[in-house]
């Protein structure tokens, strides 16, 4: 048995605390990401896929981000921005 955690960053449409994100929140988002845009439910999609499929079946008990950089960032810059 396989045992992933997909980890999932900022995704359109963005909420923040589970509503929808204001215009300028979605608007300036991309520029503090490292990736420089903000992820689409293909980009998950392909993730859950490649998890599914023969090709990873080397991989277990791993988390898998798809966060677009965001986890390199400092959460603080993040808070002041």
């Amino acid at each position: 048995m396989q045992m992933n955690v997909l980890v999932v960053g900022p995704v359109f449409p963005v909420k923040v605390d589970g509503k929808k994100a204001t215009k300028r929140t979605a608007e300036e988002l991309p520029r503090v990401l490292p990736c420089r845009r903000v992820g689409q439910s293909d980009d998950i999609a392909q993730e859950v896929c490649f998890l599914a499929s023969d090709d990873a079946t080397d991989i277990n008990g791993c988390p898998l981000f798809v966060v677009g950089g965001l986890s390199r960032l400092n959460a603080f810059s993040l808070m002041q921005t």
